[in-house]
């Protein structure tokens, strides 16, 4: 279908020219600083995409692209106003999380690397108030996945483990008092768990 995004205030829908295309994620900080990414098809590839509300209307925003299938799945804005997405990009070997920012008027993207031999992907992503940014989601080496947790301070990406075995990090949420809360499923033998975590050592609630 066609990317669609609702503007509450004006009751309708707004639709980006293409077929076969969806957006996944929105987030927005004051009246006029919305933005929603997600995918396109082009050919057999996905492409990401990306579209802008500026308090008036919502207009598509180009987004770097390889060529290779790639796709956004979550996005925040930091209190300084500048957007952060999440998603991946598929090679041979599996995806490779994906992390783009906007400045200066244009898409940023870039992939993360992880350990030798392992791939993964990005489900989530917040800012704290001091412009912290977390991702999170999952990666592997082609066995069980084991959730996967970014942080960048400083300008520099670093691997956080959140413990919880094998399983995904599906979402995640940044306190104004500091800590981060992450959920998602590990596996347990045969049964998937809920938990959270607090940015601490251990985690901080399961639920069966």
């Amino acid at each position: 279908g066609l990317p669609a995004c609702w503007d509450v205030a004006r009751v309708g829908w707004h639709a980006d020219a293409g077929t076969d295309a969806g957006l996944v994620a929105v987030a927005a900080r004051g009246a006029r600083n919305g933005w929603a990414v997600g995918f396109a098809a082009t050919g057999r590839n996905l492409r990401p995409v990306s579209m802008r509300w500026d308090g008036t209307r919502w207009r598509s925003v180009s987004v770097p692209w390889t060529g290779r299938p790639e796709t956004l799945t979550d996005v925040a804005i930091g209190h300084d106003g500048v957007p952060w997405a999440v998603g991946y990009r598929m090679t041979a070997r599996g995806p490779d999380p994906l992390v783009a920012t906007f400045r200066a008027g244009r898409w940023r993207a870039s992939v993360l690397p992880l350990a030798r031999g392992r791939f993964g992907a990005l489900d989530a992503v917040d800012v704290g108030r001091d412009g912290t940014v977390w991702a999170a989601g999952w990666s592997g080496d082609g066995g069980p996945t084991t959730p996967l947790v970014l942080r960048r301070s400083g300008g520099r990406w670093a691997t956080i483990h959140p413990g919880g075995g094998t399983g995904v990090a599906t979402d995640l949420v940044v306190r104004d008092d500091g800590p981060v809360v992450i959920a998602g499923m590990t596996h347990t033998g045969t049964a998937d768990h809920a938990i959270a975590w607090d940015g601490g050592p251990d985690e901080i609630g399961r639920a069966h």
